[in-house]
Formats: C-alpha cells, sequence, structure tokens
C-alpha cells in the first residue's frame, strides 16, 4: 500500500501499514474501506458524496458487500472522530458528507474571545475607577512642595474652625 498521510483538523489519516487515524497522538486502526471513505469524504469536504459513489470507493465491486456495509464503516468512523469535533452528516436520500471546524477558525475564534475578554476588563476599570474628585486630590499631591504646604494649611485651618464649633 503506498504511503501517504492526510491532515485534517487536529487529526491525521495515515495509510502506512494499516490505516490508522491519528487523534492527539492517539491511534486509532481502522479497515481499508473506513480510510477510502474518509479520504473521499475529506477530500470532498462539506459537500455531500453518494452513497454509491462511497461504496465503489471503498469497496470497488459493491455486488460483494453487504447492505449495511456502509453504514457499518459510517458508524465506525464517527465513533473515532468525535473526538475530534468532527462529523459525518448523512444527507437524506443522497449519501453523507463530512464537516469540521479547520484549525484557523478556531484561532480566530479564540482571538475574538480574547479581544471580547480584554474589552470588559477595560470596561470593568471604567466601572470602578476612582471619582473625579479623587483624581484632583491626587494632583495635588503629585504638584509642587509650596502648593502641598498651602493645601495642608487650609485643610488644618478648616479642621480647626470645625472643631472649635463642634465645641462650644
Amino acid at each position: 500500500m503506498a504511503t501517504s498521510i492526510t491532515h485534517f483538523n487536529n487529526s491525521m489519516l495515515s495509510m502506512e501499514d494499516r490505516p490508522e487515524i491519528i487523534i492527539d497522538k492517539q491511534s486509532h486502526p481502522i479497515s481499508i474501506p473506513e480510510s477510502k471513505i474518509l479520504q473521499l469524504l475529506i477530500k470532498n469536504k462539506n459537500e455531500s458524496i453518494d452513497k454509491n459513489t462511497l461504496i465503489i470507493a471503498a469497496w470497488e465491486h459493491p455486488d460483494f458487500i453487504g447492505p449495511n456495509s456502509l453504514a457499518v464503516a459510517i458508524s465506525n468512523l464517527r465513533k473515532i472522530l468525535k473526538h475530534d469535533n468532527i462529523k459525518i452528516i448523512n444527507t437524506p436520500k443522497v449519501g453523507y458528507k463530512i464537516s469540521f471546524k479547520e484549525k484557523e477558525k478556531e484561532k480566530e475564534k479564540e482571538k475574538e474571545k480574547e479581544k471580547e475578554k480584554e474589552k470588559e476588563k477595560e470596561i470593568y476599570q471604567e466601572n470602578i475607577s476612582p471619582p473625579n474628585n479623587y483624581n484632583k486630590l491626587m494632583d495635588v499631591f503629585s504638584s509642587s512642595p509650596t502648593q502641598l504646604l498651602i493645601f495642608l494649611l487650609l485643610t488644618y485651618f478648616i479642621l480647626n474652625v470645625i472643631h472649635s464649633w463642634v465645641i462650644i
């Protein structure tokens, strides 16, 4: 059998020695007809392929297989591919198609989620930012020593006046 590896989504279809699907470094052996079905589905991603075409691609002679052979092969592939969020979808009265999210689309969605989180953080920080009076007070403390001294003397004077009223 010819050496070939097909990459799709986060998985690989290896046709070396015995056909297998490798997902997250874990090997899942499959039959030769299942590998041929999967190759055809991957090649025609998101397009429905009629059942007869899949049967001929997998077994070459449809007369020698049982009526449920294609359904069993699809079921076996589905059990394995669900580990990578890949779906083989039945198209009524037509056949099957494969559907999966490509890595690039997943990365774009992750970037969008990160941007949304950053926006949420900015909104949160804006909502918890100190009031304007606090900022004005901080400006006073960061100004020249003379201005700070005047501010403290005035504050001391005002507090003494208030204190004297309370005592009386």
